[in-house]
């Protein structure tokens, strides 16, 4: 409600919110799952309601806190996000992520079915492998919500660095999350702090 936001090229930007604030709302609208009922949601200067929902997601991505994967191999699930991308390419995903050595280790590598559910796999790999979804994906504005959920504080610290080295290379980079810890353990550009869906703070950092 009265929501007034303007992200840049190349930011990296936390949004400090409490559990059942609205970041999971803004994320989502972000993505154009939901509809913006008043005002504008603008992507450079095009209206997000009239490119329709599937040019604005070739444009933004959500990494979701549960993330979904398909009941299929390793492969088909990093495929989904880089039609085109090569086993090379696939790999160096997974190694960006510190899954390689996982992978390599399963008993058909790439070809390995991770299950309903992505059963398979713990909370933290899924989460992981979301996360190499979104570097081959290549998309310009990445939505994360909760990005170190089900990750150990070593993870913790290689995913928020890479993160960083996204909005490094000029993507925007938007984290929501309600754990204070990982705003210290990141260098956002800004932190904007979330209240009953509106914003009370919006500070350099």
């Amino acid at each position: 409600s009265g929501l007034d936001l303007r992200l840049e090229p190349g930011e990296l930007v936390g949004l400090d919110a409490p559990s059942g604030t609205g970041k999971s709302t803004i994320a989502a609208a972000l993505v154009r799952f939901i509809g913006v009922e008043q005002g504008r949601y603008l992507l450079g200067d095009i209206d997000s309601a009239l490119a329709g929902g599937d040019n604005v997601r070739d444009v933004v991505t959500w990494c979701q806190q549960t993330p979904w994967l398909a009941a299929t191999s390793l492969r088909e699930n990093l495929l989904l996000a880089a039609p085109d991308a090569t086993d090379d390419e696939m790999w160096a995903a997974l190694d960006a992520v510190a899954l390689s050595d996982w992978a390599v280790a399963l008993p058909d590598g790439l070809a390995t079915e991770v299950g309903r559910d992505a059963a398979a796999m713990s909370g933290g790999q899924r989460q992981r492998l979301a996360l190499a979804r979104v570097l081959l994906a290549g998309h310009r504005i990445v939505v994360l919500d909760e990005p170190t959920a089900h990750l150990d504080s070593a993870r913790s610290r290689e995913v928020l660095a890479l993160l960083g080295e996204l909005a490094a290379q000029g993507r925007t980079v938007f984290i929501s999350s309600h754990d204070p810890l990982v705003f210290e353990a990141i260098s956002v550009n800004r932190l904007i702090e979330l209240q009953d869906g509106r914003i009370v703070g919006d500070s350099p950092c």
